[in-house]
């Protein structure tokens, strides 16, 4: 599910069985809030970098065994896992 809140877009994928995102997540310019969890991913999009508003990426319960070094390109974020 996709919205605005105070002007901040946010998406939340959580609870979907996700094995991938897709290279395009890197195009949402303006998401600030972004919601993996609960999911069956392996690897986070290293396409993330792009997305150069986000301020919250919630990750926890996948299947992750690394993180993208892209990752930290991105200053000032939180990240939950």
């Amino acid at each position: 599910m996709a919205g605005c809140e105070n002007g901040h877009w946010r998406l939340d994928l959580s609870n979907n069985q996700l094995t991938s995102l897709a290279g395009e997540i890197g195009e949402l310019k303006e998401l600030v809030w972004l919601d993996v969890s609960n999911n069956e991913l392996t690897v986070l999009s290293s396409h993330i970098k792009h997305l150069n508003k986000l301020r919250v990426l919630l990750w926890g319960d996948n299947q992750l065994t690394t993180l993208p070094d892209e990752i930290g390109e991105l200053n000032g974020k939180s990240w939950y896992g």
